[in-house]
């Protein structure tokens, strides 16, 4: 079941149930999906749409919200930043948590690439229970350039988040989290693969190559190899079932 949720300052997204046996009264786990730069909570090739049906189909619950300034919710584009983002992701880990059927110490979080950057800065001090990272950014400032040509696509960002992206640094938040990492990147990302090297020498886990496949995994296949990569490191880590 998917059910269009509204919970902060203005956040919206959809909430996809994870299936349970009838009547049953037990919390099962959940995962967090967090966009990436002038993204929303469809994503790329519906790739959002896709793993959030595809987990709730093996019992884990999936909330997927746009940030501020993006897709549905309120505000505008231009005044997003670094910070706005994270505080929006926390409110989305404390809006999942409280949902009736979720266990909230079974709660994983999946960011994509500028999300993946605020998934690293807040999963240690949110003890997620599992934290997977596509097109990993670990180096944001290396990315994230000032002449970026977002402007004629209607996404340019404000002056504030070109000055906190140039000082963030995900690698040192990211080394104080303990939980399990799973990366999958592009073969082709503009993204170096040392980015999500860097990631898994901080924190021992696993890097998933997509062959061929660019910062959204290119074709439709590929996209579906990285979903499946990451739902079975989901079902592993957070042990849905009765």
């Amino acid at each position: 079941m998917e059910v269009q949720v509204e919970f902060g300052e203005g956040l919206r997204g959809v909430l996809h149930r994870g299936r349970t046996p009838p009547r049953s009264r037990k919390r099962g786990p959940a995962v967090l999906l967090l966009h990436g730069f002038s993204g929303d909570k469809v994503e790329e090739g519906r790739m959002f749409v896709l793993f959030g049906r595809a987990l709730a189909e093996m019992g884990i619950s999936c909330l997927r919200f746009d940030f501020r300034g993006s897709g549905d919710s309120d505000g505008e584009f231009s005044d997003m930043t670094l910070s706005s983002e994270v505080a929006d992701a926390r409110a989305a880990l404390r809006y999942l948590r409280r949902r009736r059927g979720v266990d909230p110490a079974r709660v994983g979080l999946l960011g994509m690439s500028l999300g993946s950057v605020v998934a690293q800065l807040i999963a240690a001090e949110e003890r997620v229970a599992a934290l997977a990272l596509w097109a990993t950014i670990t180096r944001p400032a290396e990315i994230f350039t000032w002449d970026l040509d977002t402007g004629a696509r209607g996404y340019a960002a404000g002056t504030e988040f070109w000055l906190e992206i140039r000082s963030a640094d995900p690698l040192a938040a990211l080394a104080r989290y303990r939980g399990p990492l799973l990366c999958v990147h592009g073969e082709s990302d503009f993204v170096p693969q040392s980015q999500p090297q860097a990631a898994l020498a901080a924190v021992p886990g696993i890097l998933h190559v997509v062959t061929g496949g660019d910062h959204a995994f290119g074709p439709y296949q590929r996209k579906l190899e990285a979903i499946d990569v990451t739902r079975r490191y989901f079902e592993r880590c957070l042990r849905p079932g009765p």
